[in-house]
């Protein structure tokens, strides 16, 4: 048991949750709540960084075992560090998305490159056994075709704002109670935040000095047979724009959903399916149809005399994931088999007798002289007592003998007549 689950609360898993869910978990919540999402949110921003610091633990097996036994101040004490550990919460965002998303873009790029913009598609697992391509409508601005970018109907007319001296940003005071006041940095309300302004006249109208227009574009995402969730796509130079930078690109990350209509679950290349047979079935055989996710019917056969008992596996091999980049080469099916029993007084006891003559004898019954014969009760879990919550459990029930004993059972004694107590020698 856990000591507290305060990083687990952070992400929103269970303690008892696996690796990929906690990657996933912080995936989902990183690019909610990260600053180029949230520009000026300083709520948002620290957010992020709790996030960041949440999964950089809970990602590491040994500061996750760590956090379990002793907690949060606990591994603090014991030198196991805590939150992000010192490593930047945008470094680590960026590990994980191999760049895209973090400050100043991806580590190998210039510094005046726009910022990667990072989109999350749902794909089922149907998409990614027989491959398909989506269609992703994207809103991204643009250089106004009007001016080029610059925002000037006038050549040279850019110039640096003064109200911000060019950096876009201005610092006010903000009252944060009586007598307290709080330095705040605040987007500048002339330039917008750009550290460029032009006067109103030489403003070009279509972008409003702005030199940026909106445009909405339709990319194709071709999603390959195999591919993973959380798998990474980009489309280079398809971010924002701007005035003297690189444009960045868009990220495209895989997010493995169920498919309709299909129950299997997919661990790397192995496709996992549970089956429901009958007791009659698991004594005698069958053959089941499975609908694979292409739409092929796949014969399950299990022979007369193989016995399949409940929770048993069997594998189909070449059934499972085609691999990426070798869609030719397939994981394994695994079927999981659960064996419903016939309902009571199924049959007359004529025919349970030669059932009985069939199936395996069970053990001699050879009851002594004084035994006694019980009729069994049915246990409803819902509506029965559960195990040791009886009155004759002896937890928090009275005592028969305490009288005789001297109140249930506090030393060794017993009392006699008189309320003496007489010690045994």
């Amino acid at each position: 048991m856990v000591k507290e689950t305060a990083f687990y609360d952070t992400l929103g898993v269970s303690p008892g949750a696996t690796a990929s869910e906690i990657k996933k978990a912080y995936r989902k919540k990183a690019m909610k709540y990260h600053p180029d999402k949230n520009p000026g949110n300083d709520e948002a921003a620290e957010k992020f960084k709790v996030i960041s610091g949440a999964y950089e633990c809970l990602s590491n097996e040994e500061k996750r075992e760590m956090y379990d036994q002793m907690g949060e101040e606990g591994m603090k004490q014991g030198g196991g560090g805590h939150g992000h550990g010192g490593m930047d919460p945008f470094d680590l965002f960026g590990s994980l998305f191999g760049g895209g998303g973090g400050r100043g873009g991806r580590g190998g790029r210039q510094s005046n490159a726009t910022q990667d913009v990072v989109h999350e598609l749902g794909v089922n697992i149907k998409d990614l056994y027989c491959g398909k391509v989506k269609k992703l409508a994207i809103n991204r601005k643009v250089l106004c075709a009007s001016c080029d970018g610059s925002g000037s109907t006038k050549p040279g007319m850019r110039a640096e704002c003064g109200q911000c001296q060019g950096q876009g940003v201005e610092i006010k005071l903000r009252q944060i109670g009586p007598g307290f006041v709080q330095q705040v940095q605040v987007k500048c309300s002339r330039c917008n935040g750009t550290g460029k302004y032009i006067e109103k006249k030489y403003q070009c109208s279509p972008c409003k000095g702005n030199g940026l227009a909106r445009k909405k574009e339709t990319i194709e995402v071709h999603i390959e047979k195999g591919m993973m969730d959380g798998q990474r796509l980009t489309f280079h130079g398809m971010a924002d724009e701007e005035l003297g930078k690189t444009t960045g690109d868009v990220v495209i990350v895989l997010d493995e959903r169920p498919a309709p209509g299909f129950t299997f679950k997919r661990q790397g290349m192995d496709l996992i399916n549970k089956m429901e047979i009958t007791l009659s079935e698991a004594l005698t055989g069958f053959k089941r149809v499975v609908k694979q996710l292409d739409g092929r019917d796949i014969v399950i056969v299990s022979p007369p005399g193989s016995v399949i008992k409940h929770e048993d596996v069997r594998i189909v091999n070449s059934e499972g994931m085609p691999k990426h980049g070798d869609p030719f080469q397939k994981g394994r099916m695994f079927l999981i088999y659960s064996v419903t029993f016939p309902e009571p007084n199924f049959c007359a006891l004529a025919e349970l007798a030669a059932i009985r003559k069939i199936l395996p004898a069970g053990p001699a019954f050879n009851p002594s002289e004084d035994a006694e014969e019980v009729e069994l009760q049915p246990f409803d879990q819902d509506r029965d007592p559960q195990p040791g919550s009886s009155v004759f459990s002896g937890k928090g029930a009275s005592n028969p003998y305490a009288d005789e004993r001297g109140g249930g059972g506090g030393g060794g004694g017993m009392r006699g007549p008189g309320g003496v107590e007489c010690q045994s020698q």
